[in-house]
């Protein structure tokens, strides 16, 4: 104890640092000897630098068969095996729900653009809707509208598959134009919800040049017959 306060008693009495008595110097701006923290973690991965793309990031993990293969920036993969990789990864996407499930996400679009349909057909001639009839008639059309799109969806970037919705467009468009003009009004208001739903998802499902050639074609018997869509 004696030890204690005669080590305290030696000890001078602490004096209260203030903020004149700080010393004021600019920091030391010499660069360092070794590698930094940025450096270090940047060996390991080099995505982390600040002069990698977002796009080289990226691609630093791949799936491939559900495994990761990791790819530094200079081992990355070319332009055609991005497009690979990202064609893997929409496959991958369409399995989640599969092509059932994508042809009923389609099948009920069309269903609500058939009803649609009816209900402008029939407005067309002043006439009030029957919405029963019309809510029967697109929940009839459902059915066979998801097993047409189940079939031919999934297949629809085969050169045949093209050249048949090329020909639907044609052929449903162009009747459709016909029966407006040409037909009563029962025929238009029985055959146009058909008639339109399958021009305008034969249109959707055609490569843009051939759906504005198929649209050209529709335009172009529109103005020989002298009509109009309405």
């Amino acid at each position: 104890m004696s030890n204690r306060k005669s080590h305290r008693a030696a000890s001078p009495p602490s004096a209260t640092t203030t903020g004149s008595t700080i010393p004021l110097a600019q920091p030391s701006r010499t660069p360092p000897s070794g590698p930094t923290l940025v450096e270090l973690a940047t060996s390991h991965h080099p995505t982390l630098s600040p002069n990698a793309s977002v796009e080289e990031a990226q691609w630093e993990e791949l799936t491939s068969g559900g495994d990761v293969k990791r790819v530094g920036v200079e081992g990355g993969p070319s332009s055609a095996g991005r497009k690979k990789i990202m064609a893997v990864d929409e496959d991958k996407d369409a399995v989640l729900i599969g092509p059932a499930g994508d042809a009923v996400v389609y099948a009920v679009s069309l269903t609500m653009l058939h009803f649609t349909l009816g209900v402008l057909a029939m407005h067309q001639y002043a006439m009030e809707p029957e919405w029963e009839n019309l809510a029967r008639g697109a929940i009839m059309a459902f059915f066979p509208i998801y097993g047409i799109v189940y079939i031919l969806h999934s297949r629809s970037s085969q050169a045949l598959v093209q050249l048949l919705f090329f020909g639907l467009a044609i052929g449903a468009g162009g009747f459709l134009i016909y029966a407006v003009n040409e037909l009563g009004y029962y025929a238009v208001m029985k055959r146009a919800p058909a008639l339109g739903t399958l021009w305008v998802w034969s249109v959707i499902e055609l490569r843009l040049e051939l759906a504005v050639a198929s649209l050209a074609a529709c335009g172009a018997w529109l103005w020989w017959g002298g009509w109009s869509l309405v």
